[in-house]
C-alpha cells in the first residue's frame, strides 16, 4: 500500500473547512474522497 501525498492547498483548503466553517471532520473527509484519518495530521499542525 503506498503513501498517498495531499497537496498543501488540498490540506488548506480541507482544514479551513473544519475550522473555519465549522464542517465536522467526518463530512469534510467524505466530500474530498479521503478516510477521515488523513486528515487529522494536518488539522493537528493547523491548530
Amino acid at each position: 500500500m503506498s503513501k498517498v501525498n495531499f497537496s498543501d492547498e488540498f490540506k488548506r483548503d480541507a482544514v479551513s473547512q473544519i475550522t473555519e466553517r465549522g464542517y465536522p471532520v467526518s463530512e469534510v473527509s467524505e466530500r474530498f474522497g479521503c478516510d477521515h484519518l488523513l486528515l487529522r495530521p494536518a488539522l493537528a499542525l493547523a491548530t
